[in-house]
């Protein structure tokens, strides 16, 4: 069942900030705009938060512990709705993304929104043509390839390889997109990042490789396939 409160923001559609106002975590400054990513809620201190990007491309966060559209209201204006980019990907039109991208090409956030819509819609030449973009670097390619993982987007992961990201990259955590797969249990996606080179050695920061996740989390298709590799 969807939250109530994810509907109290479109995603990618841009908001401007009325006025100055300091939130549990951010601070926002009148005539911002910001680009609504999503919504998240934490058990652990009962707070919802909605997620922005800015025109830099920084997340920013506002945070209410009830949900609350006056207080929405009184704070953000919408300002535009979302882009022609994220429709085409959501509807999964190539040529209507390559349009868009044509006419305006697009920040930080929009492509992470954009290739999300792509994912959601199981488009994988959208979710690809994002990872080509020029603007686009090895981090941002990294980030799109470990959320194809995640989401066990097998045809995306494919186009993302294709277009040359490497199987390999790790985040900061010293995170894979194999052990992403490993974690969701995504018997097929292992399969392909294997195939592509994928190292089931590597280790986090923490020492876990992808079969020490898979094992605690009882994914045994997945332990399987890793150690026939081994």
């Amino acid at each position: 069942m969807l939250d109530p409160a994810d509907s109290l923001f479109t995603a990618g559609a841009t908001y401007l900030v009325r006025h100055d106002a300091i939130a549990d975590r951010d601070r926002f400054i009148e005539g911002e705009r910001l680009l609504y990513w999503r919504h998240a809620y934490s058990r652990y201190d009962d707070m919802h938060g909605w997620f922005f990007f800015d025109e830099s491309g920084r997340v920013r966060s506002w945070d209410e512990s009830d949900v609350s559209e006056r207080a929405r209201d009184d704070l953000f204006a919408l300002s535009e709705n979302p882009s022609a980019l994220q429709v085409a990907c959501g509807r999964g039109d190539i040529a209507a993304a390559r349009a868009a991208i044509a006419e305006s090409m697009p920040g930080f956030g929009m492509r992470r929104i954009a290739f999300e819509a792509a994912c959601e819609a199981k488009a994988a030449d959208c979710a690809g043509l994002m990872a080509v973009l020029p603007d686009v670097g090895d981090e941002e390619r990294r980030d799109f390839l470990h959320e194809a993982s995640r989401r066990g987007f097998t045809a995306g992961l494919r186009a993302l390889l294709d277009a040359g990201v490497d199987v390999n990259a790790t985040d900061e955590y010293g995170q894979t997109a194999l052990l992403w797969a490993a974690v969701r249990g995504a018997v097929d996606c292992v399969d392909l990042l294997l195939s592509r080179g994928a190292d089931r050695t590597l280790r986090t920061r923490a020492g876990k490789t992808a079969e020490d996740h898979a094992s605690a989390l009882k994914n045994d298709a997945v332990v399987e396939r890793l150690r026939l590799t081994s």
